[in-house]
């Protein structure tokens, strides 16, 4: 018995660890969206703090009671995705002031912020969408995308995540 009040004592002096998820929007009918709230629902059940960051959001996910979400400060996309890559670097100091001990990171352009960030970033490839029949601006930006996360910065992630075989095999 004096076994069972130690590790009581020790897993209430243990400190939950803080799970950030990143991600572009939290609205209702979102592929990538639904991922990120099973995943921080169920890690929260689990024990862990978890909260959401997003540029925006809608009443579909604000009533959940295990994780949080909070709006992240707005910077209107570029036509440019680099641009707009660093509109979104702007957000490093404030995101590392956070009590963060994983960031998880789901979308572009979020994933340029993987190298500046102060705690470890697991990052999750839902992929890109296909550029076939796309205007010529929209497969080039696409492209980007694609190339600089495969090729960049999911090289300086702590973890990759791939949500299929045919994503894992593309990186």
């Amino acid at each position: 018995s004096s076994i069972k009040c130690k590790k009581l004592k020790i897993l209430k002096n243990m400190r939950k660890i803080n799970l950030a998820f990143i991600t572009d929007r939290m609205i209702k009918g979102h592929g990538v969206d639904l991922v990120v709230d099973r995943l921080a629902d169920g890690l929260a059940k689990s024990g862990y703090n978890c909260k959401v960051y997003c540029n925006y959001f809608d009443e579909t996910f604000t009533n959940r009671k295990s994780y949080g979400i909070e709006k992240l400060h707005y910077f209107k996309p570029a036509d440019n995705p680099i641009i707009y890559e660093r509109r979104i670097r702007k957000l490093v100091p404030y995101l590392n002031s956070r009590n963060v001990d994983l960031f998880i990171i789901q979308s572009f352009p979020f994933y340029s912020l993987i190298p500046k960030l102060n705690k470890p970033a697991l990052v999750v490839d839902h992929g890109i969408i296909s550029v076939g029949g796309l205007p010529l601006k929209r497969r080039i930006r696409f492209k980007y995308m694609e190339i600089s996360q495969n090729l960049s910065y999911f090289k300086k992630a702590n973890k990759i995540i791939a949500v299929s075989k045919y994503l894992l095999n593309r990186l």
